[in-house]
């Protein structure tokens, strides 16, 4: 079983929670986003949670800035991106994303493939896999 999720729009890296100068409380500056792609994600995402280990492979499309030339455009379209925002970052808030609609909590994350690549247009692209016995007949053996 495999599955596919697309998100549209830049990448959103995740960021600390901060605290407020008036009220002296800490808040998620990032609520708003994620609620709103909650929604996204439970529109395509139609079956249970996963109960057990999961792996994610992900391709974060980075969009190219308007100020780059036509041909340096062409050059980049669908190069690896490496420059921030961090993949890790842009993990953690993927991760947060899914938890609760794809896979119960983020711990279940076994494996993880993750690219960034630049694009005309920003997006987000999972292929979602529960792990099982004969998940990884197909991987090298780690040395």
């Amino acid at each position: 079983m495999e599955n596919v999720i697309r998100i549209p729009g830049n990448p959103i890296a995740m960021q600390r929670c901060r605290k407020s100068k008036f009220t002296n409380k800490m808040y998620n500056p990032q609520k708003k986003e994620k609620t709103g792609l909650r929604w996204l994600v439970a529109s395509q995402w139609q079956n249970k949670p996963i109960e057990g280990a999961v792996y994610l492979q992900v391709t974060f499309t980075i969009p190219m800035p308007r100020s780059w030339s036509e041909k340096r455009r062409q050059e980049a379209d669908g190069k690896p991106h490496a420059s921030k925002p961090d993949s890790d970052n842009l993990e953690k808030f993927l991760n947060d994303l899914l938890s609760g609609i794809v896979f119960l909590d983020d711990c279940q994350v076994s494996d993880t493939l993750i690219r960034k690549r630049w694009g005309k247009e920003g997006s987000t692209v999972l292929k979602i896999k529960p792990v099982t016995d004969s998940f990884f007949s197909n991987f090298p053996p780690i040395l």
